[in-house]
């Protein structure tokens, strides 16, 4: 470590010639300012003994040679920190793995491969530039040509193939490796190949960029559960479940153990759940570390006509747990049901529909419903002809398992077609039929109304559009009585299917792409959602697709289907390299020093510049440069005060956690709104304040989410908030409902002098400075808000800590939430700015009896 190297050191021969460059300047005077002098006749005629010539000062002269000698000796190369020569001879061998695991440390590999190849440049050396995504290799070229080429490349959102990569590599070279730090399938066969060919050095990131993974999500009873792979004990995930928009509906942390991967839950409301379409791994910029959610992970509201209290001989039953994990059930008469409109209705052996309902189940299919029916006996028994059913029925039923059935077994249920909305679910088991009512082909054309059938061709589930809407029959028992349909796995997937077609379009009898699915949106190399080029191919719905170039991670959709390719669909466990020695990047990082001298010498011209404008001028002629270049600096400071002294502005503190800041800044800024609207008060602004270096003392009030990657804090932070909380300054620590947190807390505030806390009282200000309330709701409201127990005085009874768990920032930021609950999280924001800056104007009841008095008169 440490030294210098110059790359063109016979550059630095031009530095003889500053001694010839000062004896020219010297002589050399600079330009007289001509004045008309009256007088000046008299001195017509007199004789000078001695010819004296005026020279530019010494130390304008010392600065312009600074100058030629800084271009000169950054002209020469220097490079600090210089790296050893390449340990090895012939041609090199670059491998840039560029998958989905290299896209959190991106910059990193680029810069670690330019700074090999500036080493190559200097020993003469060819490239071969390799990439594992697609895999190929290109031909020797020098190291120029090898920068361009690396300047185009880009991490692709695919595990590279190291089996394929094999076939690419012929020449026996030393290979230097840019890799991940993540052994993925076929790394240990490939390493042992390269080092048999010439020799492998492998480099990789520091442990704090190694990549972190979204395993494959579940979900039960209306929780999401999320599982985060990664390869280093101890990392931590900030795990986010947002919008398609990047609305953030909610976020947790977590902490890697032993065996690296745990689990984080979201428990969110049914209309939020619905909303979500992405989870991601905050910093984690790769498609691996970005889970999509399809309309499998929506939970659909689901009714069924029947009776909760139903027992094993019930439809209800069985339709309640093969459909509770999935949906928001709903067990009611059919009236009560439609009164609360829910996706899909569920009518199992309904023999007759009301007449006063018929007419209003009739418009809720028609408006975009989708009513799903049952065969069984009550249906079969009816003498009156059913309606808003797929297909015309015969009376009674067909029996297939009596004594006088000539088959030696009932039928089975026969596999998909393609063009049917139930293609691509697979059989799981033998599904035998014993009784069932019968389409009536005669009554009305069932082409494309069939979506399963027995081998004999019967059929047994059907489907049409009405309207907007879809009627679905499925023309055996919902419980196990006619078949053991209900008892199969293959059940479940079929009421999944057909409540994914809720709300979409009706599918066509006839369609010429029926079994594939388009391309909707896809993900690139750093997890990022845009739109599919013409590489990316449809699915096919029922074969299993693995994930490549052709098929990237993202949403692919048919009609009424859709289905979400994911990274963590196909990995296991994300297992460090063990088979060879990894270097870290940034250990033998050299710098070069050309671009900061040649900046310094065009700082120092342009002083050379302003202080000759000056002087001919007539102003001071030896002005100090020094000086001239420090003037810049404390017009930021002022330019800080200008900025925040004049005009009201809330404040958040930075905590370096980008997620966060950005969350903590749209909600300041929501409640900024709600204020100016809502208030007198003149809000400018949101700013946010790094605790180390800024001027508190402009802002009332400081917003302080606590977040996991807060240390103890610095002597400078500690001075600059003791002083902001001793001189009028307001605090509300957000510990965002996170257990871990409390122990941040503890961390930050250890050596700070804070008086002792106490929960608020019922008749506290707070309560009352602008609403008057008696709870203070964030995202959470099970939380106690503490706030001194005696305000210091001085301070007009205003705590200068206030401590919280609810998470407010979040809440304030959702703008398209209008619950009730975001309307009081909002009136405690309001009230907090307002207590800040009115003290206990609210509490103030000294002079009420005079003021009451003089009212009177």
């Amino acid at each position: 470590m440490g030294g210098f190297l110059l790359t063109s050191p016979w550059v630095l021969s031009a530095l003889a010639a500053l001694p010839a460059l000062w004896y020219i300047l010297r002589i050399t005077p600079p330009v007289p300012k001509r004045l008309i002098l009256p007088t000046a006749k008299f001195l017509k005629g007199l004789q000078q003994d001695q010819n004296i010539t005026q020279s530019a000062p010494w130390w304008i002269l010392l600065l312009r040679l600074l100058i030629c000698a800084l271009v000169i000796i950054a002209l020469a190369g220097p490079v600090y920190n210089p790296a050893s020569p390449l340990p090895f001879g012939g041609n090199v061998r670059m491998i840039i793995d560029n998958g989905w695991t290299s896209a959190p440390a991106w910059d990193a590999h680029i810069k670690e491969a330019e700074s090999f190849l500036d080493r190559a440049a200097r020993d003469d050396r060819k490239i071969m530039l390799v990439t594992t995504v697609p895999p190929e290799q290109s031909p020797p070229m020098d190291a120029k040509q090898a920068r361009a080429m690396l300047q185009t490349l880009k991490p692709y959102p695919v595990s590279p193939d190291y089996e394929a990569l094999q076939k690419h590599l012929e020449h026996k070279t030393h290979s230097l490796w840019f890799g991940s730090g993540i052994a993925l399938k076929g790394f240990d066969e490939i390493a042992s190949t390269l080092n048999a060919q010439g020799g492998l050095t492998y480099l990789q990131p520091p442990e704090a960029q190694a990549p972190l993974a979204l395993k494959r999500i579940h979900t039960h009873a209306g929780e999401l559960t999320a599982r985060v792979l990664g390869s280093t004990q101890g990392q931590i995930a900030q795990v986010q479940l947002t919008s398609l928009e990047g609305q953030i509906l909610d976020q947790q942390s977590l902490r890697l153990g032993k065996d690296l991967e745990a689990d984080i839950t979201f428990d969110l409301p049914n209309e939020l759940r619905n909303k979500a379409r992405l989870i991601k791994i905050a910093g984690q910029n790769s498609a691996g570390a970005t889970y999509i959610l399809d309309e499998r992970f929506q939970r659909p509201s689901v009714g069924i006509v029947g009776t909760s209290d139903s027992n094993l001989e019930d439809a209800a039953y069985y339709l309640e747990r093969a459909l509770s994990p999935y949906a928001a059930l709903q067990i009611d008469t059919l009236g009560a049901l439609l009164d609360d409109a829910p996706n899909i209705l569920i009518l199992p052996d309904i023999h007759t529909i009301p007449a006063p309902l018929q007419e209003r189940l009739g418009n809720w299919v028609k408006a975009g419903g989708l009513l799903l029916r049952f065969a069984g006996e009550n249906m079969a028994q009816s003498r009156e002809p059913q309606i808003l059913t797929p297909v015309p029925l015969r009376s009674g039923w067909r029996s297939l398992d009596g004594t006088l059935n000539w088959e030696d077994a009932p039928p089975k249920l026969a596999p998909f077609a393609e063009n049917s909305p139930l293609y691509g679910i697979t059989l799981t088991e033998d599904i035998l039929i014993k009784r069932q009512i019968l389409a009536d082909p005669a009554m009305g054309d069932l082409t494309g109304k069939v979506w399963a059938q027995l081998e004999d061709g019967t059929p047994l589930i059907t489907g049409s559009a009405l309207e907007q809407g879809q009627l679905v029959m499925i023309h055996t028992s919902a419980a196990p009585d006619w078949s053991n349909f209900a008892l199969s796995g293959t059940y479940i997937d079929v009421l999944r299917r057909i409540m994914d077609m809720a709300g979409a379009p009706p599918m066509m009898a006839q369609n010429d792409n029926a079994g594939r699915l388009e391309p909707l949106w896809v993900l690139d190399g750093f997890g990022r959602v845009q739109a599919p080029d013409d590489a990316v191919k449809p699915l096919d719905i029922a074969q299993e697709t693995r994930i490549g170039t052709d098929h990237p991670p993202g949403l692919y959709a048919q009609a009424h289907i859709q289905r979400a390719l994911n990274i963590g669909e196909e990995i296991i466990r994300l297992r460090p390299v063990s088979n060879v020695t990894p270097q870290i990047y940034g250990q033998s990082h050299e710098r070069s020093l050309m671009p900061v001298l040649l900046y310094l010498a065009l700082l120092l011209f342009l002083a050379d510049w302003l202080i000759s404008l000056l002087m001919r001028h007539g102003m001071a002629r030896r002005f100090p440069v020094l000086l001239l270049l420090l003037m810049p600096l404390p017009a930021q400071a002022q330019n800080f005060e200008t900025t925040y002294a004049n005009a009201l502005h809330l404040a958040y503190v930075r905590t370096g956690d980008a997620a966060l800041d950005t969350l903590s800044g749209y909600g300041l800024q929501a409640l900024a709104n709600e204020l100016n609207r809502r208030t007198s008060a003149n809000i400018q602004g949101v700013a946010a304040v790094d605790i180390t270096r800024d001027t508190l003392a402009f802002f009332p009030l400081l917003y302080w989410p606590v977040s996991a990657q807060h240390t103890s804090l610095s002597e400078e932070a500690q001075r600059n908030i003791q002083s902001y909380l001793d001189h009028g300054g307001t605090i509300l620590f957000d510990t965002r409902h996170l257990g871990g947190n409390q122990a941040q807390l503890r961390m930050i505030t250890q050596n700070l002098s804070i008086p002792p806390l106490a929960p608020i009282k019922q008749n506290h200000v707070l309560g009352k400075s602008f609403y008057l309330l008696d709870r203070f709701v964030g995202r959470y409201d099970d939380g106690t808000l503490w706030v001194e127990s005696q305000s210091a005085s001085g301070r007009d009874e205003v705590s200068s800590v206030i401590l919280g768990d609810n998470d407010w920032a979040s809440i304030w930021a959702d703008e398209e939430d209008h619950s009730r609950k975001r309307e009081m999280a909002i009136r405690f924001g309001v009230n907090l700015v307002m207590y800040t800056l009115t003290g206990n104007y609210k509490a103030d009841q000294v002079h009420v009896k005079q003021i009451l008095e003089r009212l009177g008169r």
